[in-house]
């Protein structure tokens, strides 16, 4: 299967929050309410398969922080949380203090879901940080 491709535009310091439905092909909500099942986002400088990432946000809070200057983090750069309601259903909240860290201009993505070995890519794409305003 292979995910879509979505490009996200965000504001720096602004706490950027989408909102998602995981389904089968049917277009059912697919239950991923489990544990077993892990939800990952990954943000990168370029697309390049051996480039580093930036920071890595999965939804059973196992994050990691790679290239981005962010001191004082403890690896919570936002929360992904699965509600259940629909059962596909899940949020993506990359904190403010993350979006303010990072530099303004364009970064890639990557969301997917993992199940044990089986690893089914959700969606990619740009992420554009652009300046707030004031």
């Amino acid at each position: 299967m292979t995910g879509g491709t979505y490009d996200i535009l965000a504001e720096e310091g602004s706490t950027l929050t989408l909102n998602f439905e995981y389904q089968d092909e049917t277009g059912s909500a697919v239950d991923i309410t489990s544990s077993s099942y892990i939800i990952e986002f990954i943000v990168k400088r370029t697309s390049i398969k051996t480039d580093n990432f930036m920071f890595i946000m999965r939804s059973n809070g196992n994050d990691e922080e790679g290239s981005i200057e962010y001191p004082n983090t403890h690896n919570i750069f936002g929360y992904i949380t699965k509600s259940g309601s629909p059962a596909g259903a899940f949020t993506l909240i990359v904190n403010a203090d993350t979006m303010e860290n990072l530099s303004l201009g364009t970064y890639f993505y990557a969301l997917r879901l993992i199940n044990g070995s089986i690893v089914t890519p959700l969606c990619k794409g740009k992420i554009s940080v652009e300046s707030k305003v004031t």
